[in-house]
């Protein structure tokens, strides 16, 4: 069996761990400058201070992300798309730089905090085909939950 010398390993941790704790790691404003500067944007949703950006001019594509994901999911279809569309993008609560939902995370309440995302913004009217596609989110939803929609 062989044998290996464990102090500079012990050594290594204990060093990594102080410059951690040190602040050697990068500020939480140097983090918002790349990844929260120049088209994003804040608003406030229930007192939920939610990051989104905005970019583009003509009919309104909503980009929602997956779990375990921010905004930046969309960054290469906003750069194809932009010049066509507005894009917005959105961090969903809990996620990228918005902050834990105050109203919980069951479906229902993404939805209503969707909603009123999508009021504050005041874009309801500009989103193509929006009637249709969220019947199909709905259905889609549904199929998934037999007996219980």
């Amino acid at each position: 069996m062989t044998r290996y010398n464990t102090a500079p390993f012990i050594i290594l941790a204990v060093v990594v761990s102080l410059l951690l704790i040190s602040g050697c790691g990068p500020s939480d404003q140097s983090i918002l400058n790349k990844y929260a500067g120049g088209e994003s944007r804040f608003v406030d949703i229930n007192g939920l201070k939610v990051h989104y950006r905005d970019e583009g001019t003509g009919p309104v594509l909503l980009c929602i992300h997956g779990v375990q994901s921010s905004l930046h999911t969309w960054d290469g279809w906003a750069k194809a798309l932009k010049s066509k569309y507005r894009i917005i993008r959105i961090d969903l609560p809990g996620w990228g730089f918005t902050g834990p939902s105050n109203s919980g995370y069951q479906p229902d309440k993404t939805t209503a905090f969707l909603k009123k995302f999508i009021d504050t913004l005041g874009v309801w009217e500009n989103i193509p085909g929006r009637k249709f596609l969220w019947r199909l989110c709905v259905m889609e939803f549904c199929q998934g939950l037999p007996g219980r929609c």
